[in-house]
């Protein structure tokens, strides 16, 4: 495939298409000195197959024109839209000042609960930038009957890349939405 090798992306079926969204391209952590484990390149790019996968064309940037680049999101599609949902952003960096003594967190991912709609996946329109549940990632998402669900999901990184806390904090929780606007427990 076209498309850099990835982990965390997500693949829907819209109008009798493929498009795969999205996802992360983990770097060599040695690449820097000193190492950065998590370092990761993420993506934002659409693409588009309309021959059930055998070719691909990239029909949205892989820039902030849209969506924020993410990872372990989610992607459905409902009434002939495609939705994405939360995820988060491997930012890699200190996220805060460390207590006196403390090391320093070597990541601070941001983590979504944002809702994003298309027609075509080359337009998109934020729906909401905080949707009912606190944003995660690692969710599940589906559709049923006409509405959306997200399940569960986790927010904080991995202490194993962090080194310290925050710990990582794991949902099973459940919300619905027949708009991706308004959501509820």
């Amino acid at each position: 495939s076209p498309w850099e090798a990835r982990a965390g992306l997500q693949a829907v079926k819209l109008h009798g298409r493929m498009y795969v969204l999205g996802g992360r391209t983990p770097l060599d952590p040695f690449q820097s000195n000193p190492p950065v484990f998590g370092a990761s390149r993420l993506h934002a790019d659409v693409w588009r197959s309309d021959d059930k996968g055998a070719s691909w064309s990239q029909i949205a940037a892989d820039d902030d024109s849209h969506w924020p680049a993410r990872a372990y999101f989610q992607a459905v599609t409902l009434d002939g839209a495609m939705y994405v949902l939360g995820g988060q952003n491997f930012k890699v960096g200190v996220c805060q000042p460390p207590a006196p003594g403390a090391p320093a967190p070597p990541s601070c991912s941001d983590f979504f609960n944002d809702v994003w709609r298309s027609w075509d996946g080359v337009h998109w329109k934020r729906l909401t930038s905080s949707a009912g549940w606190q944003g995660r990632a690692g969710l599940s998402a589906t559709v049923l009957n006409g509405t959306i669900y997200v399940m569960a999901g986790s927010v904080n990184d991995d202490s194993a890349i962090t080194g310290g806390p925050p710990a990582r904090e794991y949902f099973n929780d459940v919300w619905r939405s027949r708009d991706g606007v308004h959501w509820k427990q």
